[in-house]
């Protein structure tokens, strides 16, 4: 029985003759059962694989998924810089590749925040950050994005105010 073929585009098929998605796939895997694809590599180096397009030539790559064996963690890249990464312990950084939390954000500018949004009908956004709109200095801030409003805030010096981005002393 047939266990792998190069068809005529170029494409290559495991474990099938019909390729997994119409002519995007160069590389098509098949199972009746569990599948999978294993990266090995020495317990000092790394596994990966890299995105580019047809003009990153030499090395370059514009997208990354890496696994480092020695460190053991994963990172993850875009417009090749690391955007996340899971470390050895499972911290997950964004924009950080030393996470001191299960989750880490960091933000170069300064404006580090989580936003919250729903399609139901009504449903506001808010964003949990730091260094926010209306809060400077390392303040922590709720705001609610659509009213475009404060609705809670600790400022650098510790004061808290609700309903304003400038507690009174």
């Amino acid at each position: 029985q047939e266990r792998m073929r190069i068809d005529s585009s170029g494409r290559l098929l495991v474990g099938t003759n019909v390729a997994g998605h119409a002519n995007a796939d160069n590389l098509t895997l098949a199972d009746s059962g569990d599948c999978g694809i294993t990266i090995r590599s020495s317990p000092t180096d790394t596994g990966a694989i890299y995105f580019a397009d047809s003009t990153s030539g030499g090395g370059n790559f514009d997208g990354l998924i890496e696994y480092n064996q020695n460190s053991r963690y994963m990172r993850f890249a875009t417009a090749q810089t690391e955007r996340l990464r899971i470390d050895s312990s499972g911290n997950v950084g964004v924009n950080t590749s030393n996470p001191q939390a299960e989750l880490h954000l960091n933000d170069a500018t300064g404006l580090s925040r989580i936003r919250l949004s729903g399609g139901a009908i009504a449903a506001d956004n808010f964003e949990f950050g730091q260094g926010t709109t209306g809060v400077t200095n390392g303040g922590f801030e709720i705001r609610d994005v659509d009213a475009s409003a404060t609705r809670f805030v600790i400022d650098s010096s510790g004061r808290v105010g609700i309903g304003t981005s400038s507690p009174a002393k």
